[in-house]
């Protein structure tokens, strides 16, 4: 599932492809992306707008309309977008398609239609406080902490808690700080939440960068090359050459290096 920084970076990249470009034609090819919403009713309410402003919040891009409408899509695990000629032959995978107005497309494509295209805001309503804002600071997430309990991975997952941070992002987060995934909030030291306030602030701005440069202007792909943990179960770790293992911490694979993480 593409996290903050891939979706950041999607961001960036689909405002220099699609900002202020009208969308002239709307297609729903899988009604399922859009319900509650007939396709009469969404057609209805984005063709004939430009997209002004694109943002982003936790794991979800937000398209901001001309006609004061927000459109908030969220890509699931298997969503991807594409931005092909109009003249282009359809992937069966497709969704939806926002024809512009410049002979371009703007296609959203899922295999298992999981992904979400809404006008319903709810969904943001009670997401936690953005990694990367100004109201981040180490004071406040030490109060955050010391609020909650459970494994420190699950924790960081918690999209009500921080949003914007999945699995991998996790993993990577937690190798960082030297903090095992499964270890407990109250286990950590004052030290060790300073650690995990660096490495989230640090690792998602690094991964940004990355990300970026990776994507080379796309707006479809996790770029993850540059990863140290996520994925790397039975290889050697980067820092100390221990062999990378991995725990199930909410019934989900953590990645970890057994030296370098307590």
């Amino acid at each position: 599932m593409p996290e903050l920084p891939d979706l950041e970076v999607f961001k960036e990249n689909l405002s220099r492809l699609v900002l202020n470009k009208r969308i002239v034609s709307v297609k729903v090819l899988k009604a399922k992306v859009i319900v509650p919403l007939t396709e009469h009713e969404f057609a209805k309410q984005v063709k004939g707008n430009r997209i002004q402003e694109i943002g982003r919040r936790a794991k979800h891009i937000i398209f901001s309309l001309s006609n004061g409408s927000d459109l908030i899509l969220h890509l699931m695990l298997h969503g991807e977008l594409y931005h092909p000629k109009s003249a282009d032959d359809i992937h069966p995978f497709t969704c939806a398609i926002f024809e512009m107005d410049d002979g371009y497309d703007l296609r959203f494509q899922d295999r298992t239609q999981w992904m979400k295209i809404s006008f319903d805001k709810s969904a943001l309503d009670e997401l936690g406080i953005e990694p990367l804002s100004n109201e981040f600071t180490p004071g406040r997430f030490k109060d955050m902490v010391g609020k909650r309990s459970g494994m420190v991975k699950s924790v960081l997952m918690d999209q009500s808690f921080i949003a914007g941070i999945g699995h991998a992002y996790a993993d990577e987060i937690l190798f960082a700080a030297g903090i095992m995934p499964d270890k407990r909030l109250q286990q950590l030291t004052g030290e060790d939440v300073q650690r995990l306030f660096r490495a989230i602030r640090d690792g998602l701005n690094d991964a940004i960068i990355k990300v970026r440069k990776g994507l080379k202007g796309g707006i479809t792909g996790e770029y993850r090359d540059f990863v140290s943990v996520r994925g790397r179960e039975g290889q050697n770790c980067y820092k100390c050459k221990s062999i990378i293992s991995s725990i199930k911490v909410s019934a989900q694979k953590a990645y970890f290096c057994p030296e370098c993480q307590r």
